[in-house]
């Protein structure tokens, strides 16, 4: 398997965007395989499991890793914790999707938040095979993509080591030391200036 960085998520979705990922060499880079890609790391050393695996009489819809009882508690341990609270999805968290007319299709979908939820119908998402361009039968790389979770959402797994604790990226704050150096040389410049018309006003007035 691939060794990807995976210490944080923003090692983990710095490397692998752009990159196309066909771990059990089935229908080109699926969404599967981009969560595979963690579960697999050495350190790792889990399966991200669908109901076929459990079953073979059964379909390997990417949506049975959360709706699959079995599933769902293979998935969500050792490494890894469960998230059944929509409300309580952090970024690089890994979110199921059920499948929504007109987003995702009857085998669902799986990706990594890219953002913690805020209440809103979509949430921006890392994952293989998602947006425009995506294929059923030869897949697509890592991608970043804004997809509806609010009615689609089953479930989330949880890697521990990223602990649901990686912060969107804020806006740097002002450097307030700066500034107000800033501020301190307009002062001491204008007060050159207004000596310098004042001593320049005197001269005149001599002459």
């Amino acid at each position: 398997m691939p060794i990807v960085p995976h210490l944080t998520y923003l090692s983990f979705r710095e490397y692998v965007l752009g990159r196309y990922y066909d771990l059990d060499g089935s229908w080109g880079a699926q969404c599967w395989d981009g969560v595979q890609l963690l579960y697999t790391q050495e350190d790792v050393g889990q399966y991200l499991y669908t109901a076929r695996n459990i079953d073979p009489s059964q379909r390997g819809y990417v949506k049975t890793c959360w709706s699959n009882p079995t599933c769902r508690q293979r998935n969500g341990s050792g490494h890894f914790t469960q998230v059944p609270n929509l409300n309580d999805v952090r970024r690089g968290d890994i979110i199921v999707l059920n499948t929504l007319s007109g987003w995702y299709g009857s085998t669902g979908h799986i990706a990594f938040a890219d953002e913690d939820y805020n209440g809103g119908a979509n949430i921006t998402m890392l994952g293989q095979n998602q947006g425009q361009g995506s294929n059923p039968y030869t897949g697509k790389a890592f991608s970043i993509w804004t997809g509806n979770i609010r009615d689609a959402f089953l479930g989330a797994f949880r890697y521990s080591v990223w602990g649901g604790q990686t912060p969107t990226p804020q806006p740097e704050p002002e450097n307030v030391y700066n500034r107000s150096r800033y501020n301190f040389v307009l002062f001491n410049r204008r007060k050159r200036q207004e000596k310098w018309t004042k001593n320049l006003s005197s001269r005149k007035s001599k002459s």
